[in-house]
């Protein structure tokens, strides 16, 4: 079942590629063999439009979400100095992403968070025990200079495994 909230990616052949980025695990395509699609995840944020990255991508059962931060609708900062909070909002944007493809918290089989601080970091836990509540996915967390975002404290990326191919 397509949504709304998902587009094709077109499939693009060799030729348009170079060989180099054509390669499989030391193989090259065949001639005019297409490369693999995707699907675009977009739960309707009007901001994701203007970036060069999708919020996620599913290919299969894989879905891979990109690094979030603690943005509203409109792309404003939410939770300003407050770890906790931001933690909070990035989870409600990945559950849009995993309800825009009938998926769940119980999906995902891994994070990656990106912080610049240890302060209140510990207290992020409580929060990932919210949305987490059948067991925790595999996790990373990575203390960072800074973020691409002002005054974002936390990012956090993820992957699911979903239960169907579409």
């Amino acid at each position: 079942m397509r949504s709304h909230l998902m587009r094709r990616v077109p499939e693009l052949s060799r030729d348009r590629l170079s060989s180099k980025r054509s390669m499989r695990q030391g193989k090259s395509r065949a001639e005019g063999t297409p490369m693999p699609t995707f699907d675009v995840i977009d739960p309707g944020w009007s901001y994701s439009q203007r970036y060069t990255f999708s919020p996620a991508v599913r290919k299969g059962n894989l879905l891979f979400i990109s690094g979030l931060t603690a943005t509203d609708e409109r792309g404003t900062l939410v939770g300003t100095g407050d770890i906790v909070a931001q933690t909070r909002q990035i989870f409600e944007k990945m559950k849009a992403i995993l309800d825009a493809v009938g998926g769940s918290f119980d999906d995902i089989v891994k994070t990656v968070d990106y912080i610049v601080t240890t302060e209140g970091y510990t207290g992020t836990a409580d929060v990932r025990r919210e949305y987490f509540r059948h067991g925790f996915p595999a996790a990373t967390g990575v203390v960072v200079k800074e973020l691409l975002r002002p005054d974002a404290l936390i990012e956090i990326e993820a992957i699911a495994v979903l239960e169907d191919t579409h």
